[in-house]
């Protein structure tokens, strides 16, 4: 498959848009791509360039389908970042799958492991943790190296971890004597560290059910198992879990200075700032990003050297609208009903933040046809004559027709059967 992604490589319009890239000309449109053509394009310029590439598209749908045809065509691993719902109201069974599939991929584009990346424009424009802060407070273990295991479980617990009396899920951890077990959302199987003294004396993978070992690792990371961490508050009200109570406590005081304010509001604010103290379970940590974390999303994790694709700009600006306006008239029923506060209400980077952070790298547009107009404004314009050939029907003389007529033509014909 690598040989199909490297068949664009001759082709003179593809040099043109390395030129492009090379020569800083970028924004760039290349049209004349269907879907299948626009991962061929993101996969020969992660060949041609080896450099990181960021594929942005509609969905999330769109993003899954597109990061198993680039990892074919490179034969690299292509991480997907998918949107999630943030949890605004209080709730004992959270689930958290979509959310730690998120902290995964940017682990990773944080450690610069992710070569290849496809994110729908809604991932793209959603808020989340620094990188500053991912990297702060996530943790590599190395076998052989020396750790204080009651430091590893303050680790986990500032992680946002919880305790158990085995490990049957993702966010759990369990330490028995010299066994630290846990599940960490960059690993797709817990964890068992086995410890002699302080020595980290080996690491591997175990299988929940039948909690026996399964592989051996090297190394293995501990990472956030939430975007909205309380641990990660710091602030001039102090720092961690008291700290964001201090910073609730003085703006519910301000609150009650005011007329008209929702009484739900102050409830709800009080109920979390004593939630906070006791350190009790606090699923809706979500409604406070605006004071844990700095806005950030997707985009500040991206490297320097960083090529983006947009797969139909015009279908992008679009999904990109409805995403802020869905999030703008939730927002408003959550402030009506005193879930959410006014002064902490920015959950997404709005197009034009997005612009300011897409001007930092070259970005190509693919485009099934050339359009007077982009969201994003092009120095380039360049087009391809990709095909994409109907199927036969089981018609093995009409395919070689066809093949044949296409090879006369001095057309490359790869067949996947």
């Amino acid at each position: 498959m690598l040989s199909l992604a490297k068949s664009l490589l001759e082709d003179r319009g593809f040099k043109k848009l390395i030129d492009c890239i090379e020569a800083g000309t970028c924004p760039a449109v290349l049209s004349g791509f269907s879907d299948i053509h626009r991962a061929h394009a993101a996969a020969a310029i992660r060949v041609a360039t080896m450099r990181p590439v960021v594929v942005i598209c509609s969905s999330d749908d769109e993003a899954d389908r597109l990061a198993k045809d680039v990892a074919a065509l490179t034969m690299e691993q292509a991480l997907c970042l998918n949107v999630r719902e943030f949890t605004f109201r209080s709730s004992e069974g959270v689930s958290r799958q979509a959310e730690q599939s998120r902290i995964a991929t940017l682990s990773a584009m944080c450690e610069s492991k992710s070569p290849l990346t496809v994110m729908s424009i809604s991932a793209a424009l959603q808020r989340t943790m620094t990188p500053e802060q991912l990297r702060g407070i996530s943790l590599s273990l190395k076998a052989g190296s020396s750790y204080n295991i009651d430091e590893l479980l303050e680790t986990l617990l500032l992680c946002g971890y919880s305790r158990s009396e085995q490990v049957e899920g993702p966010g759990q951890f369990a330490n028995r004597g010299g066994i630290l077990d846990f599940f960490s959302p960059a690993h797709e199987e817990p964890v068992r560290c086995e410890f002699f003294g302080d020595s980290l004396d080996s690491i591997g993978l175990f299988d929940i059910s039948s909690q026996r070992r399964i592989e051996a690792l090297g190394s293995a990371r501990i990472v956030p198992v939430a975007e909205a961490l309380p641990s990660l508050y710091d602030g001039p009200c102090g720092s961690g879990t008291i700290g964001l109570a201090n910073a609730l406590e003085q703006h519910c005081l301000k609150l009650e200075k005011k007329r008209n304010v929702n009484p739900v509001l102050i409830a709800n604010l009080l109920s979390d700032i004593e939630k906070l103290r006791e350190k009790r379970s606090f699923s809706s940590s979500d409604r406070y990003l605006e004071l844990i974390s700095k806005m950030s999303t997707a985009l500040d994790y991206l490297a320097d050297d960083t090529i983006i694709v947009i797969c139909d700009p015009a279908r992008v600006k679009e999904r990109a609208d409805d995403y802020l306006k869905m999030l703008a008239v939730d927002s408003v029923s959550l402030l009506e009903s005193g879930v959410l506060d006014s002064s902490f209400v920015r959950f997404s980077e709005d197009w034009e933040g997005l612009q300011i952070h897409l001007d930092k790298y070259p970005v190509i547009m693919t485009d099934s046809f050339s359009s007077s107009s982009y969201p994003i404004k092009p120095r380039t314009h360049l087009s391809m004559d990709a095909k994409r050939l109907p199927s036969y029907g089981g018609s093995l003389e009409t395919a070689a027709s066809e093949v044949a007529h296409y090879l006369e033509s001095d057309y490359r014909v790869v067949l996947l059967c």
